[in-house]
């Protein structure tokens, strides 16, 4: 989907293969720290709505939707509604072809009927509309913003109606990509200028918010619009993040309800400002803060670890997939999106294998992660003094079934080629039926005080690369 964009290079894939292995079981013998964690008191809490979402080209039973309603999905995305497609010559008044657009239509049917909740990208300006006529992702010609307005008030009359419900509306995917940067026929991008110094193309798209988002709100006051998923793709290049600043400084703030970025696995880029998506969180709201915004609602419309092939590194894309989804918690993201749901997506991003939409191993992690977060909350990190002062151990505490259970999800990060373990020592008290532990795969054990064989009031497990789930047996 974004081939203009740096690959990993090799000696970063070598080293996420080493990593593999050693949560395979491969890796040489490693130190252990013991880690204490308290009894908890939780609070009921019953208003729960999943995270989970994934992308989908087409949403059939083909495609994989049935299985994409069993791994437990509830946000579909649809890079789908082209305007060059329903108005490629403009009329006066203005002809609209939506019999253009039926496949979108089935697919908007199909999501409602297995419990899906549709985000629906609007893309595509025609040519006669776009700065850059050569290209499918242009930003809009200045004199065009208002053809652009009527045709999104007219979408959104069309599809918040049944059967369709769609009252997620995201404006262009990846709008700070520029467009001598990608393919013509992309479907993202292009709203990014790499000849503007100051705001990268950033108020283009805030020219075109304060047009569509009126003309939204006119046809369903309801309808959440959702800023383009940035790219915001590198701390150290400057240059495309001015961007966002473009859209904050010429008035976009009050045209969209929803913050939105994309995050990919690219090593620890973001980590100055906390790990993995969570840094790059940090980073857009401490830019959003900068211009008084502070209370957009922050989500993520694509995430992914790539493979490039590799199948030795499906097992670290399966772990990725619960440690994004789990920090995304933790940085208050209630919507995160897996792009896409067949393979190979993005370099090898994908869940399901398209020729009889085999489960990759991340698809079964994002099923068992479900099952066990289904009406979970997040509670908060577990402080270093819990960890024992094991650096390398990364714990969260949620609670769940409405708030009157923990859970627990550890485990090590694989911050340096050598990936050490941990001991966990729980009070026994606290699971007086014994713990039930769950691996990614969804293999279950239960443990009690004397399992490790001392009955001393604990109860010992050890920690490793691959997240686990923990709570007490009922």
């Amino acid at each position: 989907m974004k081939p203009w964009r740096s690959i990993i290079p090799l000696s970063l894939l070598l080293a996420l293969t080493t990593i593999t292995l050693q949560g395979t079981g491969q890796a040489a013998p490693v130190a252990t720290r013991n880690l204490y964690i308290p009894v908890l008191s939780t609070a009921h809490d019953t208003g729960w709505t999943s995270p989970f979402g994934v992308e989908m080209s087409m949403v059939s039973e083909r495609t994989g939707v049935v299985e994409a309603e069993r791994a437990g999905f509830r946000w579909v995305r649809l890079n789908a509604l082209v305007w060059s497609t329903v108005e490629p010559i403009r009329t006066s008044p203005a002809t609209y072809q939506w019999n253009a657009v039926a496949s979108v239509e089935n697919d908007l049917r199909t999501a409602r009927k297995y419990g899906l909740e549709p985000i629906l990208i609007i893309r595509g300006t025609p040519g006669w509309a776009a700065v850059h006529p050569d290209w499918a992702c242009s930003a809009i010609k200045r004199e065009a913003l208002s053809a652009f307005a009527s045709f999104v008030k007219a979408a959104v009359q069309r599809y918040s109606q049944p059967p369709y419900q769609v009252r997620y509306y995201e404006l262009y995917n990846e709008p700070d990509a520029a467009p001598d940067l990608v393919q013509k026929e992309s479907v993202f991008g292009c709203w990014g200028d790499l000849s503007d110094n100051q705001w990268y193309g950033g108020d283009d798209y805030a020219a075109m918010l304060k047009e569509a988002y009126p003309a939204i709100k006119a046809a369903n006051p309801e309808a959440v619009v959702i800023l383009g998923g940035l790219l915001y793709d590198d701390p150290g290049r400057p240059a495309s993040l001015r961007f966002l600043d473009g859209i904050l400084a010429n008035g976009g703030a009050d045209n969209f309800d929803w913050m939105n970025f994309h995050y990919y696995f690219q090593g620890d880029r973001w980590d100055p400002w906390g790990p993995g998506i969570i840094g790059k969180a940090t980073y857009i709201r401490q830019t959003l803060a900068k211009y008084g915004v502070t209370n957009k609602p922050l989500i993520c419309t694509e995430t992914a670890l790539r493979t490039f092939g590799h199948e030795d590194l499906e097992p670290l894309k399966a772990d990725f997939a619960i440690e994004a989804n789990v920090r995304a918690m933790r940085a208050n993201i209630p919507v995160v999106i897996w792009y896409p749901l067949l393979y190979p997506g993005f370099f090898g991003s994908g869940l399901l294998d398209p020729s009889g939409l085999a489960p990759k191993p991340a698809y079964t992690a994002y099923a068992i992660m479900s099952r066990n977060l289904a009406s979970a909350r997040y509670l908060r990190p577990m402080t270093a003094e819990e960890l024992g002062g094991a650096a390398n151990v990364e714990g969260h505490i949620l609670t769940h079934r409405n708030g009157t259970e923990p859970l627990w999800v550890l485990w090590t990060t694989p911050v340096t080629a050598t990936t050490a373990q941990a001991n966990v020592r729980f009070p026994a008290a606290q699971f007086p039926k014994g713990m039930r532990i769950t691996d990614r795969v969804g293999s279950t054990i239960s443990v009690t005080d004397a399992t490790d064989g001392a009955k001393d009031g604990q109860i010992t497990v050890t920690v490793g690369p691959s997240p686990r789930f923990f709570e007490a047996v009922r």
